[in-house]
């Protein structure tokens, strides 16, 4: 069939034909992304990537990386206690603080180590780029899953530039929650050419969307609604081009959130040690921990960037400065009662990254056949708690764990180790409130030097072959482990571990590894497959650094170090575009293999907040599509769709000896074989559908919208009980918009999640129980966009 033919079939105008010239719909975009740390279009990239202008966001409502999935297939976002885990094609970690997450998150370039601080607010942006796939090569850093970079606007040099937006959110909560989220950009020429400024802000505030409480009338007779939660930001810019071929920039960002949030997560089911507490309405349940000891996070990052264009090659360097504090209560026990209580008053990551590249240009030798780019990687960091408490009621789990044991005819056998510390902080409660601590401190620093080169030659005008490596050298060290018991009114008394004495060769661990790729391009003039259509095929190695477990409350409890992850990736897709590029289609099928994968618990019996360590194997293959497209435009004007969809086999193949709790009590145990189960997060199929009508009226467009995610089951803990399983479930959107082009005023009336699912963002296991996190169900709002 002839391309005429088939453009006829679907009633697309032939090429023969002068088509007439309409509006184009916000969803057909050509996107220029820096995926291969050059500009390039999405369709020229032979990576799988999915990238999104600020346009397409506002229309879908994407606000932070926790909207990301619902357009994006094959990406899973989560949020328990307060940190955020991202996997995308069933690779990805739990790792909270001191383990790195597997799928990166750049902002502008600067790596964002911590789990903590990767939900935040999105701002104002220019594009958001989802790169799936190990990134091992260019970006290094642990990225085997993949990546999300964000990239922010620079300063116009020529032009004034302003945007505002105001949105008001109402959701379906009998306490009539509502939320209200403010941005806003301006950028500010100096001088004409060469010196320009701007500044950003977002500024939002909303109402807790569960009709829980939280506070303990027996400790002080506080009981009160869930805090809102608050989060302020702002960005600072300053580019400067004194030369033609000269520019630099510096950077300042800042947020800072508070709340609750992820952290709100009632005891859904008890079990273990809690298995006589009642089971937590997940929509209104209590927490105990008092109002006033408010989650916060706040991330500040300087940045300085400078290119230079000469005529063999572009030469730019970027350098960041970022520190994160954050405060994190969290209810261990997920109940109205106080049991068990982490507190983490000084959670921080410091760090420093600084990066050269050198990049081909067309002035480059060879540039009509070959690009290239190497450059070399600099990062450090220190990170963890210093100091962070367990606090336990000792009077109160005693008389829980006496009742736990009845019900269970005395299965509950607690170790003497545990029965020994329990003793110790009875000894050191308040008299009052019954109450002691388990002080605890955790430091883990990270020095890492990589260097990287990746080139690609055309062959002739159809074969094009990508070779590229990255070596990396990373250390950790221990810098601080130690544990002890103290009282209510914060005095340190009884010491338990101190694994990190001055004076002392402390513990650290090297990772050295070559990771290398190889791509194939074939650009084949066969009109069956469209326009101009590229399949790749790619096959590369990608390493995750070894880490050392820094955690341990419980007497002799050494630290531990989890060996390095190595993947194994190979990938075959297709990009193309048809009729004139108004249809774009990409697919690919992958197979991955992970040997000695990082995996994470939480468990006090088993000594400590967070543990990680390796299972055998992993395996993920699937298969992937997306499509945008019009829809019949001799019969329907303007109506535009866009789909995609991820079919994921995803198991853990080998994972014996592994640690999770048992399905009979819920008490911890170790020695279970996992093998076969599903991958955590790694849902079979995952599922996008958009369509969008543009209608012509006077003063400007009117846009129809309505989104569609789907996700099959899946479990939040490698042992993949039921307890621990999210059913699959659908969220509807819709939307109407209407842009006033003389005022450049677009209003969006739109709502979510419209069938009312009742589904958790986060869920987890702990010794008490299953805590569970849900998220909102229907909610509606008003935004207004106004762009100068």
């Amino acid at each position: 069939m002839t391309l005429v033919a088939a453009m006829a079939l679907v009633g697309l105008p032939a090429q023969a034909q002068e088509p007439a010239k309409k509006r184009q719909s916000r969803l057909i975009e050509e996107v220029v992304v820096t995926a291969q740390k050059r500009e390039e279009s999405a369709q020229d990239v032979p990576i799988s990537i999915q990238a999104y202008s600020q346009g397409v966001l506002d229309a879908k409502g994407v606000v932070n990386a926790a909207d990301l999935p619902h357009i994006t297939p094959g990406l899973t976002v989560t949020a328990q206690s307060g940190y955020t885990s991202t996997y995308i094609r069933g690779v990805g970690s739990d790792a909270f603080v001191l383990g790195d997450p597997s799928v990166a998150s750049y902002i502008d370039g600067v790596y964002y180590p911590l789990a903590a601080g990767s939900l935040q607010n999105f701002g104002s942006v220019e594009r958001i780029e989802v790169l799936k796939g190990p990134q091992g090569t260019l970006f290094g850093r642990n990225a085997v899953g993949g990546a999300i970079s964000v990239i922010t606007k620079k300063p116009n040099l020529n032009e004034i530039e302003a945007s505002a937006m105001a949105a008001y959110e109402m959701y379906d909560s009998p306490h009539d929650a509502t939320a209200r989220r403010t941005r806003g950009e301006i950028s500010i020429p100096l001088i004409e050419n060469r010196l320009a400024v701007s500044l950003a802000a977002v500024d939002d505030e909303a109402d807790h969307h569960i009709d829980g409480r939280v506070g303990s009338p027996a400790r002080d007779g506080s009981l009160q609604d869930i805090p809102q939660t608050i989060e302020k930001g702002v960005r600072a810019k300053v580019r400067f081009s004194p030369l033609d071929w000269l520019e630099a920039s510096l950077n300042y960002s800042r947020i800072d959130a508070k709340g609750l949030g992820s952290n709100y997560a009632p005891n859904q089911e008890p079990s273990g040690l809690g298995l006589a507490l009642p089971e937590q309405d997940p929509r209104g349940g209590q927490l105990d921990p008092p109002r006033d000891q408010l989650n916060s996070i706040d991330i500040e990052v300087y940045s300085a960037d400078l290119v230079m264009n000469t005529n063999w090659m572009d030469i730019k360097l970027l350098a960041s400065d970022q520190q994160v504090t954050a405060i994190y209560l969290f209810d261990f026990d997920g109940s109205a009662l106080p049991l068990a209580t982490f507190y983490l008053p000084n959670l921080y990551s410091d760090n420093q990254s600084a990066e050269i590249q050198f990049v081909s240009n067309d002035e480059s030798w060879g540039s009509d056949w070959l690009t290239w780019t190497a450059g070399a990687y600099y990062f450090e960091s220190l990170q963890g708690y210093d100091p962070a408490f367990f606090q336990l009621s000792v009077a109160n789990l005693d008389a829980q764990l006496a009742l736990a044991n009845s019900m269970l005819g005395g299965a509950i056998d607690i170790p003497s180790e545990i029965t020994d510390v329990l003793q110790a902080v009875g000894l050191q409660a308040d008299n009052d409130s019954g109450a002691g601590d388990i002080y605890f401190s955790g430091l883990l620093k990270t020095e890492s030097l990589a260097f990287y080169a990746q080139a690609t030659a055309a062959i002739n005008d159809w074969l094009s072959v990508t070779l590229g490596a990255r070596y990396t050298d990373e250390e950790r060290t221990l810098d601080k482990s130690t544990s002890g018991i103290g009282n209510a009114q914060g005095d340190y008394i009884v010491p338990i571990n101190d694994y990190s004495p001055s004076g002392e060769p402390k513990l650290s661990t090297t990772t050295r590894s070559l990771d290398p790729k190889v791509a194939l391009e074939f650009r084949p003039n066969w009109d069956v497959l469209g326009d101009a259509p590229m399949i790749y095929t790619s096959y590369q190695t990608a390493t995750k650094a070894a880490i050392i477990n820094v955690i341990n409350i419980l007497p002799g409890r050494p630290p531990q170090v989890v060996d390095e992850e190595k993947m194994n990736a190979f990938e075959v897709g297709l990009k193309t575009t048809f009729f004139d590029g108004m249809t774009t289609l990409n697919a690919a099928i992958f197979h991955y293999t992970i040997d000695s994968p990082q995996q994470q618990f939480i468990s006090f019996l088993a000594g400590g907040a967070v543990q990680f360590e390796n299972s055998g194997e992993q395996q993920q293959r699937g298969f992937e599509f997306d499509i945008t497209t019009p829809i019949f435009p001799s019969l329907v004007d303007n109506l535009v769709l866009s789909a995609g969809a991820l079919f994921l086999d995803a198991e853990y193949t080998d994972y014996k000896n592994a640690s999770g709790f048992s399905a009979e009590t819920g008490l911890f145990e170790g020695g279970n074989d996992y093998s076969g189960n599903q991958i955590v997060k790694s849902p079979d199929v995952t599922g996008t559908v958009s369509l969008l009508k543009t209608i012509e009226m006077r003063g400007g467009p009117l846009e129809l919208g309505v989104d569609y995610y789907y996700t099959s089951e899946y479990s939040f803990a490698p042992q993949g009980t039921d307890n621990v399983i999210q059913e699959g479930y659908g969220l509807l959107g819709a939307r109407v918009s209407y842009l006033y082009e003389p005022w450049n005023l677009r209003t969006t009336l739109y709502g979510k999640n419209l069938t009312g699912e009742d589904y958790n963002i986060g869920l987890f296991q702990t010794d008490f129980g299953t805590m569970g996190a849900r998220a909102p169900q229907e909610y509606y709002g008003v935004r207004v966009n106004w762009d100068y």
